[in-house]
């Protein structure tokens, strides 16, 4: 199993975990001067993705290294002889185990989407058998439901309010306040953005970050209907207050539905709530130039910090393969040996029968494809720039199948193993190459 090919999905991940929690405490302190915030939290979800997307890839077409051309840097060791025939070795290729933990997360991921899905559903053919109520505060349709739940705004396309039934029993003033808080949800089309928070938390459950997000983004989003219904309509503020408490006592025995947007909801803690009162009476001054300084001031460090774990954390990007299924090891990168006049070996040698399949070991394209370009030590000799920065060598080939500019596909078939150029036997050599620097290939290929 090439367990080195496990390291760049996982470090992605933990990282993604670690930057993502630092974001959310950071953002979470701020929003203590920014409680009416709601783009506080977008930034604060894209930031999350910045230090791992390829930013800091080398994605040129590539060149090949001086390090190949000059002469004095390969000597070649002396092989063993192999027969045609040996037992093949049984080989869990590590695709495999990626392909079955991707689908382990989808799984789980495409459950809670089909359990939310459900939910919305049940909720719309419900919606769908009451009448609709006209309101003379609004056109918008709006549906009494027997129900304590908050009233909440249902629907993406053409969204309804829905009221519940202790509406009537509020008095005219509170249910003229609860209206225009909803409509003020819908010009704000806060409906589709909470729709979009819960689709993310259920693709992403095993980041329990985005969800904290979400329920900060839902406090933000509350706090700034509340200050912009208030100012909107004229309100009393201490009658808002009156309202949102009264509302409160009335529905917090009910469950809410995940996806809507409530009036009050579920995943407003006490301190959300006592935030969300102090902001009506008294809304907390703004300074959006230190806000922005400071996600800017942000952003830089963690495109810095993008820049400087890509090679690590991108060598696994295009999934490794081993170039050839059943081989043995002759030589390894790095070896001493009078054999090469005490030099150390800059790659690693593969023994197989001559005419094995060689195979690419990550997706790129074909720098070179011939026994001319490189030393003629090398023999025949395909050289594959990776999408992610790194080259891979194979050398002494016996047939080339690939062509220069090619694009392959990790895995693919590009040529089999021979004994051309200067050789004592035949075998591949692989070479692993980063920034005009040979590279141990054990650094990402287990090859056992």
């Amino acid at each position: 199993m090439v367990w080195s090919a496990l390291i760049g999905p996982i470090s992605m991940v933990l990282l993604w975990l670690v930057v993502s929690c630092v974001l959310f405490y950071f953002a979470k302190h701020v929003s203590i001067k920014h409680p009416t915030s709601t783009r506080l939290w977008w930034c604060a979800l894209f930031l999350t993705v910045l230090p791992i997307i390829p930013l800091g890839i080398d994605n040129t077409a590539g060149n090949v290294p001086k390090v190949l051309l000059d002469v004095s840097s390969y000597v070649e060791q002396k092989q063993i002889k192999l027969s045609d025939t040996y037992t093949n070795s049984w080989i869990i290729e590590t695709r495999v185990l990626l392909q079955f933990m991707l689908a382990i997360i989808l799984g789980v991921s495409i459950y809670r989407l089909a359990r939310l899905m459900i939910n919305w559903y049940k909720l719309a053919k419900r919606v769908s058998v009451f009448e609709l109520t006209q309101l003379p505060w609004t056109d918008t349709p709006c549906v009494e439901l027997p129900t304590s739940a908050s009233p909440f705004v249902f629907g993406l396309v053409k969204p309804k309010v829905i009221i519940p039934s202790y509406f009537k029993h509020l008095d005219l003033a509170q249910q003229q306040t609860l209206v225009y808080h909803e409509l003020v949800h819908i010009r704000n089309n806060d409906h589709i953005a909470i729709v979009i928070w819960r689709v993310l938390s259920c693709l992403f459950w095993f980041n329990p970050f985005i969800r904290k997000m979400e329920m900060a983004f839902i406090s933000a989003m509350e706090c700034r209907c509340d200050q912009i219904t208030v100012t909107t309509y004229k309100l009393n503020k201490s009658g808002y207050a009156a309202t949102l408490l009264a509302v409160l006592k009335r529905s917090v025995e009910s469950k809410n539905v995940t996806g809507v947007v409530y009036f009050s909801s579920e995943a407003l803690t006490l301190d959300d709530y006592k935030s969300r009162l102090k902001n009506i009476v008294k809304p907390e001054p703004t300074q959006p130039f230190l806000l922005l300084l400071g996600l800017l001031f942000t952003s830089m460090i963690l495109a810095a910090l993008n820049i400087k774990a890509a090679p690590f954390l991108h060598t696994m990007d295009a999934g490794w393969h081993n170039p050839m299924r059943d081989f043995k090891i002759s030589s390894y990168y790095g070896h001493i040996s009078q054999f090469r006049n005490m030099k150390p070996h800059g790659g690693m040698d593969l023994v197989a029968p001559i005419g094995s399949p060689i195979v690419a070991i990550a997706k790129g394209h074909v720098l070179v494809a011939d026994d001319t370009t490189l030393p003629e030590r090398y023999g025949k000799v395909v050289l594959l720039q990776h999408s992610n920065g790194y080259q891979s060598l194979y050398a002494h080939l016996d047939s080339i199948d690939v062509e220069k500019g090619q694009a392959v596909k990790g895995g693919q078939h590009i040529g089999t193993l021979g004994e051309t150029g200067r050789v004592t036997g035949p075998h591949l050599h692989l070479e692993l190459i980063y920034k005009e620097q040979r590279l141990n290939p054990l650094a990402v290929l287990d090859l056992k």
